[in-house]
């Protein structure tokens, strides 16, 4: 296998790569959907499942058909309340 590795340019810093932090990605079965919420819960094995509820708004961006039941992965951002914000919800 060959990887490129791009050339660090003079005055350049380096190329870094990004990735979305872990923490802000939740994924589960769906369990319930109200008007502008979701509810998603996760059943660790071994270990108690926890339970999420997203708020919903215009600027969703929603992928695949959304319905009780459907494993979904959560890409979210925090509230000041202390609730979360669907960002992205991808239906697998």
């Amino acid at each position: 296998m060959v990887m490129c590795i791009p050339a660090e340019l003079p005055g350049q810093a380096p190329p870094t790569l990004q990735k979305a932090p872990a923490a802000n990605i939740f994924s589960g079965t769906v369990t319930k959907i109200d008007g502008d919420t979701i509810t998603v819960v996760r059943r660790p094995i071994g270990r108690e499942a926890v339970t999420r509820l997203f708020v919903r708004d215009e600027q969703t961006v929603v992928e695949g058909m959304l319905k009780l039941r459907a494993r979904v992965t959560v890409r979210f951002r925090p509230l000041d309340d202390g609730g979360f914000a669907a960002v992205h919800i991808i239906v697998r």
